[in-house]
């Protein structure tokens, strides 16, 4: 073959090399068997990444649904299962008071706050329509109680020494002392839920009632004694 068909040749197999690259991405992969199954396959599975994933956020929500659920109808609840003078009530003293509460709910709570206050009304008055709560909110340590648990909470004061003659009438029946408050928890779903409590003092009467701390029993008042 004569040299300058030889260049002619060499020429026409370039330029077909180049025009083989020149061509777009796509028009390669359909001219090639092998490409054209890889992406095929890779798109395939950026199908199944993304169903994937959209399956995994609804099952999320879903059982995030579920819980909340679960958690709505099998709350915690907490009630004040004691509530103890320490030591007794005398004139003189300030009035101390230790409370024990208990989670009869199934699922766990977590204590925020605890409000916590007296009164002292002649007898024959009514408590105040709205319990006031103004100086006498502690914030507690975030505290987990199981159901089923009981723990008792620290000490607290809640009234100034009595007189002799606020002793005298308290347990003298012309005057009740009354006992309020609330404790503020979460659930697991940091719901805010309160518990309200309200005792009036029952004075021990007999011999030796004076050394002897009497009990505080349930007041029936719905603005005060209740469960949220």
């Amino acid at each position: 073959m004569p040299a300058t068909q030889h260049q002619e040749v060499r020429t026409r197999n370039a330029e077909s090399r180049d025009q083989e690259t020149e061509k777009p991405f796509w028009e390669k992969a359909r001219d090639d068997p092998i490409a054209a199954a890889t992406i095929a396959v890779a798109f395939f599975t950026f199908c199944l990444i993304v169903v994937g994933y959209w399956q995994s956020r609804q099952l999320s929500k879903t059982v995030d649904a579920m819980r909340d659920n679960f958690l709505s109808t099998h709350r915690p609840k907490i009630r004040v299962k004691h509530l103890v003078p320490n030591p007794e009530i005398e004139s003189g003293k300030p009035i101390n008071v230790k409370l024990v509460i208990v989670n009869v709910g199934v699922t766990e709570a977590f204590v925020k706050e605890l409000a916590i206050k007296s009164l002292i009304l002649p007898s024959s008055k009514k408590l105040p329509p709205r319990p006031q709560y103004s100086g006498g909110i502690a914030r507690l340590d975030p505290g987990r109680l199981e159901s089923g648990v009981t723990i008792p909470l620290k000490e607290v004061t809640i009234h100034d020494p009595l007189t002799d003659a606020e002793h005298a009438a308290i347990r003298g029946g012309s005057q009740k002392l009354y006992c309020y408050g609330y404790i503020r928890y979460e659930d697991a779903r940091k719901r805010i839920r309160d518990t309200a409590f309200c005792r009036a003092w029952e004075p021990s009467v007999g011999v030796g009632a004076l050394s002897e701390p009497g009990r505080f029993v349930n007041v029936d008042d719905p603005d005060y004694e209740y469960q949220d």
